[in-house]
Formats: structure tokens, sequence, C-alpha cells
């Protein structure tokens, strides 16, 4: 309950789960922690849920209508993007590693039980998320001044659409001046925020650095 009692604003949370009961008692458990909780029991019906923005997506890797990894790829192209509680199986091995590429911060492995929501949910906010990782996967197969642009901008769009197109409160989600999340804007050419957008998940490819040539496959964005 530490990370719920220290927000301003209840933590906004769909839950999307294959099994409607399971579904049901994670949303009652999270309002019961201080959450704005709802449930989609399908991949269609969460769909229409994200036409409005959540802080956190608990997600089944296998719903009755099709698969979570469609959904996380939707939400992370929604800006402001959520994060994303991965929810597998062990059937769904494949479906829990796209959605591990896809930026899921945590997943749970069923059987889970409410405990263990919660338990993840408090780990998940009281730190930030290991990138580290994906930053050294793509060393020598993504050009260095392509990472810094993606993330530059990526960031940019976060905070501008989380502080709802404020740009002193973007300044401060980033830890810079607004001098600087202006200068931002200009450079890259952003949406202001005010209006929720949605981004291709594929940016422009670019020739890999000289020494990489044929050395390794091209990865086109970083996960």
């Amino acid at each position: 309950m530490q990370a719920a009692k220290r927000r301003k604003q209840p933590l906004r949370v769909l839950v999307v789960l294959e099994e409607p009961e399971l579904g049901e008692a994670f949303r009652d458990a999270l309002r019961d922690w201080g959450a704005n909780a709802q449930c989609a029991p399908t991949l269609h019906e969460a769909i229409t849920a994200c036409a409005q923005p959540f802080e956190l997506l608990v997600l089944d890797a296998q719903l009755p209508d099709g698969s979570g990894v469609t959904l996380a790829e939707l939400v992370g192209r929604m800006r402001p993007a959520p994060l994303v509680l991965a929810v597998t199986s062990r059937s769904s091995a494949r479906e829990a590693f796209r959605m591990a590429q896809l930026g899921a911060v945590a997943h749970l492995q069923k059987p889970a039980t409410v405990e263990d929501l919660t338990v993840t949910l408090e780990q998940i906010l009281s730190r930030p998320p290991e990138f580290m990782p994906h930053l050294i996967a793509a060393v020598g197969r993504v050009n260095f001044r392509d990472v810094l642009d993606r993330v530059r901008r990526a960031m940019a769009e976060q905070a501008l659409a989380m502080a709802g197109g404020n740009k002193t409160g973007a300044a401060r989600l980033l830890g810079i001046t607004r001098q600087a999340v202006q200068q931002l804007i200009r450079d890259l050419e952003l949406s202001d925020g005010s209006q929720r957008q949605m981004y291709d998940s594929e940016p422009p490819a670019s020739d890999p650095p000289e020494e990489a040539r044929g050395s390794s496959p091209e990865v086109s964005r970083i996960q």
C-alpha cells in the first residue's frame, strides 16, 4: 500500500485476463489497494477501453479472442503509453518473450494470486524499469545517433502526453527545464501532447555502422 499512499491521484489500471473470475478478483484487489481499476475480458473490449488512457495494463498473454501481444503492440504506440504487467502461463512462452521485447516491466506466472499482484505492483512503482540490457544488445546493430534520437523522441512524447501538453509538467517528469522541453518540441517537430496520439512503432531503418555490416542482422528498433 505504500506506493498507493504516495500518489496524488489513483493509479488508472485496466485488467485484461482470459479468466473472468480472476480478472474480477484482480480488479477488486487493485481497488482495495487504491487504484481506479476496470476489467475487459476480451481483446476486442480491451481495445475499445484503451480509447481512454491507463497508466498500467495487467495483460494476459492469451485471450479468448486473440493474443495479448496484439494489445501490447497497440498500447506501445499510444501516448501516453501504459506500463504493461504481463500475465503468462507455461504454454504462452513465446507470447511472454514478445511482450518482454515490447517493454513489459514485469510478469506474473499463472497460477497467480491477488497477493502476487499487489507485491509485483509495489515493486513496479517503487523502482525504475531496467533498460540497460536493451541498450547493450543494440551495440553493433543500431546506430548510436539513432538510439539517442529515438530515446529523446519517445521520452519527450510520453512526458508531454502524461502532462496533458503542459510543458512545465513535462519538464518536471523529464528532470529538465521548460526551455529544454520547448527545444525538444522544435527539434523533433513534436505534437504538444494535448491530444492523444498514436505513433508508428517502426522508426525508419538506418544503415548499421561500417564495422558492424555483415556481422549481424540489423535490428530496426530498441525493444
